[in-house]
């Protein structure tokens, strides 16, 4: 039976996650614009109507919950990145490893520890961006999809076949992992 993983063509993921970075950067303009111009407004005009100035009130309220979502999205990004780059460079070596039927049950306990450990988004508040959170949760899944596939393969594989049988996929993750970091 063939598989080809899904990591094999990132384009997908890297086109979503530049776009919703695009987004971001656009309403961080957007934003830092209306806050200038409301107090702007608020200054020439609140005079002779006080009330002008519940506008520059709550124009800066947003905008502290802009900027507070932002860092959100990007300790997250940065987060899952270094979640991300372990996966490859921790786990993934661990394959290259592989000498023994010992060896074989050690990484398979490696990879699934690996699947136990709680995915870095959790720990952000995401909700109010649902589209920069779907994206972290699809590269989360991606990597734990994976993981199950490698301990499949281990666990059918024939001592002779461990690094023929994986060789492929991780040169795959690679290329994928270079990919998603340019």
């Amino acid at each position: 039976m063939s598989y080809t993983s899904p990591l094999v063509n990132p384009q997908p993921f890297i086109t979503k996650i530049k776009g919703l970075s695009d987004e971001g950067i656009t309403i961080d303009k957007g934003v830092d614009r209306g806050k200038r111009d409301a107090a702007e407004f608020a200054s020439k005009y609140s005079a002779n109507f006080q009330f002008v100035s519940e506008l520059q009130t709550s124009t800066e309220q947003f905008s502290t919950r802009w900027v507070s979502t932002l860092q959100q999205t990007r300790d997250a990004a940065s987060s899952i990145s270094a979640w991300y780059q372990r996966f490859i460079e921790v786990f993934l070596s661990l394959i290259d490893m592989i000498g023994s039927e010992g060896d074989v049950k050690e990484v398979i306990a490696e990879f699934n520890d690996f699947l136990g450990e709680t995915h870095p988004s959790t720990k952000y508040q995401l909700d109010t961006t649902p589209g920069v959170k779907n994206a972290f949760n699809e590269i989360e899944a991606l990597a734990c999809v994976e993981s199950k596939h490698v301990i499949d393969v281990l666990q059918t594989a024939k001592a002779s076949d461990f690094s023929k049988t994986i060789e492929v996929k991780y040169i795959r993750y690679l290329q994928f992992h270079d990919k998603l970091t340019d």
